[in-house]
């Protein structure tokens, strides 16, 4: 969701989506243009979990759960996005990452080897395209379950992602409609 709430800068739609790959602080590593989409991709992650339809989201699944329903609805937006990208972008999500993954591969960033290679897999294995399949974004969940840190039940939210996924899509349109009043408003702050 991060690049195309900034597909009206280049920059800035490379900034946005480095922004989960990028620690605090190294932000100063990149062009100011670049570093606006750094810093705009965590005030929308801040918005995000601030917001009452994110929360709505959230409290979907079970308490147990609620630690890490906020990764689990933050991929589950991105499931949305992509099924209903033609409708919602008026160009079909193929056309658009195409463009997205030429202008990135473009740039001349200063990142590290290990941000490399999952970049260069995201964009090979064109993972953003194929969040648009449920059964993708379920897989999805699951890897990041296993890449944190600590045992946890992250996929455990496919049980409810599955039972509640209409209830998930009215929230996302909910959702989209008030987060891209908020980036004009917060940009400002950033330039």
């Amino acid at each position: 969701m991060h690049v195309f709430l900034s597909r009206e800068n280049e920059d800035e739609m490379v900034g946005n989506f480095l922004g989960d790959f990028i620690k605090a602080g190294r932000e100063k590593d990149f062009k100011p243009s670049i570093r606006v989409g750094i810093l705009l991709h965590r005030k929308i992650d801040s918005f995000s979990e601030k917001n009452h339809i994110f929360k709505r989201s959230r409290k979907r699944f079970p308490k147990e759960l609620y630690r890490f329903s906020g990764i689990a609805v933050d991929i589950i937006y991105d499931h949305f996005l992509a099924k209903n990208f033609e409708k919602i972008a008026h160009e079909s999500l193929s056309d658009f990452l195409e463009r997205f993954y030429e202008i990135f591969l473009r740039k001349e960033l200063q990142i590290k080897d290990s941000e490399k290679t999952l970049i260069n897999k995201i964009i090979n294995e064109n993972w953003l395209y194929n969040y648009r399949d449920v059964d993708y974004t379920k897989e999805t969940i699951c890897r990041v379950s296993k890449r944190m840190k600590r045992e946890n039940p992250l996929n455990e939210c496919n049980i409810w992602f599955s039972q509640f996924y209409y209830r998930f899509e009215e929230d996302f349109f909910e959702f989209l409609s008030q987060i891209e009043k908020f980036i004009p408003q917060v940009k400002k702050e950033l330039l």
